[in-house]
């Protein structure tokens, strides 16, 4: 597991942001090949995220890349979702 960022606000699995909601992961939990390999591609806490599109596999946006996750990755990723009319940039 990657260390947690500190939030008030709850805690939710990536695979439930809507198309276009975005969020700043809060934490991986997993094994830490699965961790590590999230990292690699830029997935890792703090880092803001942008759901380009929902369902299994979905594709979010970070960085100005879009990443193919799939069902056992999302459960794994918890964000923090900002509110919608946070400026974001990916």
């Amino acid at each position: 597991m990657l260390t947690p960022i500190e939030s008030s606000q709850p805690l939710v699995p990536i695979d439930l942001l809507r198309t276009g909601e975005v969020g700043r992961i809060s934490e991986i939990d997993g094994d830490t090949q699965l961790a590590v390999r999230l990292a690699e591609m830029g997935l890792q806490p703090g880092a803001e995220v942008r759901m380009v599109r929902a369902g299994r596999p979905c594709i979010i946006a970070i960085n100005n890349h879009r990443v193919s996750l799939r069902a056992n990755e999302l459960a794994s990723i918890l964000v923090v979702v900002n509110p919608p009319d946070a400026l974001t940039r990916s």
